[in-house]
């Protein structure tokens, strides 16, 4: 009977064993997530929206032809994060914004 007692007391401790390296990898699996999604939130660059190379908006020097929906959310954004912006009315003369 001894036995007995014996080895439920040791089938109790490993199944306390087993329970407690499950929680273990699961509470480090949710701090992994939570960390990832932490540094993903914090990144500056995460609601970038980048323009595909679209050649029919291209002239024949390769610059870029843009409009006024273009021209001014990229103005915002720039003065949002403190960008300096340059317009240049031609090579002689400009106007800093």
């Amino acid at each position: 009977m001894e036995n007995a007692v014996d080895a439920l007391k040791i089938a109790f401790g490993v199944f306390v064993f087993i329970l407690t390296l499950t929680l273990l990898f699961n509470t480090t699996s949710v701090a992994r997530r939570v960390a990832t999604d932490l540094i993903t939130e914090a990144d500056r660059t995460t609601y970038y929206t980048y323009i595909d190379s679209d050649m029919n908006s291209v002239d024949e020097n390769g610059n870029r032809i843009v409009t006024l929906e273009d021209i001014v959310p990229a103005l915002y954004r720039y003065y949002s994060e403190s960008y300096g912006v340059t317009i240049i009315k031609d090579r002689r003369s400009y106007r800093k914004i």
